[in-house]
């Protein structure tokens, strides 16, 4: 198996509104189609950031004439936008002879973060050349790595337990805090502060996040 790490930055409807209002993205190309001259793509990202941030960028993104559909719940987002056939986008050159072996990621500088796969390295290499050459408003384009690996050393995403609002904004503020590096960067009674809740409450909500997200972690860990 072969694997391939990229960054890239480029003119995008995602890109530029993450870092327009300070927001992440992190999802999958659901679905891509040609249609009548267009190139029709079908996305699913789950947006991190402020709240009200979140928000603005939701709304700004429906304003787009390029976006069709979209539906926004949580923190989660569907949406069916195009773009013309001229102009490339680096999914364009995504097909079913590679995959995604993380989420996308979309920080909130704007810049992409792919990590793909493939049994030969000849079809990453053609996507890495095609994205390269002809990316629309291509900024910067780096390869991170490009080396072959075992089966084993490659993280296959899964669906996760759904949290609620409570838990995920805590394990969220945590994870960004410090709390789970080693040595820990804070703690939860100042985490609780941050979030202006009681620490009784703050405790129990990544105690619930982590009795859900914790056991399946473990089972994706290679046997």
């Amino acid at each position: 198996m072969w694997i391939t790490k990229l960054t890239w930055k480029h003119d995008c409807m995602l890109g530029n509104r993450c870092k327009k209002f300070n927001v992440s993205a992190t999802g999958y190309p659901l679905d891509t189609y040609e249609e009548n001259g267009r190139r029709y793509h079908t996305y699913f990202k789950v947006l991190n950031g402020k709240e009200e941030d979140i928000n603005e960028f939701v709304e700004d993104l429906k304003k787009d004439k390029r976006v069709l559909e979209l539906e926004f719940e949580g923190n989660s987002l569907f949406f069916l936008s195009y773009y013309e056939i001229e102009e490339l986008v680096p999914t364009t050159f995504y097909h079913k002879r590679i995959f995604f072996v993380k989420p996308i990621v979309v920080d909130n500088g704007g810049v992409e973060h792919w990590e793909l796969a493939s049994w030969k390295k000849e079809y990453l290499s053609e996507f890495i050349i095609n994205t390269q050459k002809t990316t629309h408003g291509l900024e910067f384009f780096k390869i991170l790595k490009i080396e072959q690996t075992k089966i084993t050393d490659v993280y296959f995403p899964h669906a996760m337990p759904k949290l609620t609002k409570g838990q995920k904004s805590a394990f969220e503020l945590a994870f960004n805090e410090g709390y789970y590096k080693y040595p820990r960067e804070t703690d939860l009674q100042s985490l609780a502060k941050l979030a202006k809740v009681s620490l009784p409450t703050f405790r129990e909500h990544i105690m619930r996040a982590e009795e859900r997200l914790i056991p399946d972690l473990v089972k994706s860990l290679p046997k």
